[in-house]
């Protein structure tokens, strides 16, 4: 669990750097709404099942894992949106 938490933040956080380098290229209004998405969904999926692959953290008598569904919904709102500001990119002669 650990080894995928790890993995999924890397690929993440990479996609991060590629679209914040592109940023002149893609719709600025959607990519900054892109960055944001992506860094909040990586905060809100990796670090719970960190948490929990680690301490098996419990908040009450939830498990703190059950935040991790939030965060990959963040992330694939994000990747939408990241293709939505290619498509909509504005064209230059």
């Amino acid at each position: 669990m650990l080894h995928s938490a790890v993995e999924i933040q890397m690929w993440h956080a990479l996609g991060l750097c590629v679209l914040s380098l592109n940023a002149s290229r893609l719709s600025p209004k959607l990519i900054r709404l892109t960055c944001l998405c992506m860094a909040v969904g990586m905060v809100l999926f990796c670090v719970p099942v960190t948490l929990l692959a680690l301490f098996n953290l419990k908040l009450g008598p939830m498990s703190v894992g059950r935040i991790a569904p939030y965060g990959g919904t963040m992330l694939m709102i994000a990747w939408c949106l990241a293709a939505a500001s290619a498509l909509r990119r504005p064209f230059r002669d």
